[in-house]
C-alpha cells in the first residue's frame, strides 16, 4: 500500500516517517468529533470566521490532505535528489492549522472586553437582581 501511495519505493526512514504520520490518523475521528465544541463560540469578526472555516476544512480533509503531501512530497523529493520536501509538505498541514489557530485566539483576546467592564457590569446586575428582589419579597412581607 505504501508503495502505491507514494509512487515508489521508500527507504527505511522514509517508511518510517511515513507510518508516523499514518499513526497520528487514528486520532483524527477524535480530532474531527472535538472541532465541533472547540470551533462552537459565536463568530465575532470577519477575520475569526475565515480562521475558523479553514481550521475546520483542515481538520475535516486531514486523511487526503495527508496522503496527497505525503505522495507529492515524495515524487518531489526523487526528482530534487532532497528529502526537504517529503518532511516538509506534511508538516504544512500542522503548521497552517496552528497558525489559523493563533490568528484566531490572538483576534478573541482582541475582541475580548476588558476585566473592568466585565467587573462592573456584574456589580450592574447584581444591584438590579437585589433591587427587584426586594420588589418582590418586601411587599410580601407588609401583608
Amino acid at each position: 500500500m505504501m508503495k502505491f501511495i507514494l509512487g515508489g519505493t521508500p527507504s527505511e526512514w522514509q517508511k518510517a516517517y511515513f507510518f508516523l504520520w499514518m499513526v497520528s490518523l487514528l486520532f483524527w475521528p477524535l480530532a474531527l468529533f472535538m472541532s465541533g465544541f472547540m470551533l462552537d463560540y459565536p463568530i465575532q469578526s470577519p477575520l475569526d470566521e475565515t480562521c475558523r472555516e479553514w481550521m475546520h476544512f483542515i481538520i475535516v480533509c486531514y486523511p487526503g490532505l495527508v496522503f496527497l503531501s505525503l505522495a507529492f512530497g515524495f515524487r518531489l523529493s526523487q526528482w530534487l535528489k532532497n528529502p526537504i520536501p517529503y518532511i516538509l509538505l506534511p508538516a504544512m498541514i500542522v503548521i497552517a492549522f496552528c497558525v489559523f489557530y493563533h490568528i484566531d485566539e490572538g483576534e478573541k483576546s482582541r475582541l475580548k472586553p476588558s476585566n473592568e467592564t466585565t467587573s462592573v457590569s456584574i456589580k450592574f446586575n447584581e444591584h438590579l437582581i437585589s433591587k427587584s428582589c426586594e420588589r418582590i419579597i418586601i411587599p410580601s412581607i407588609r401583608q
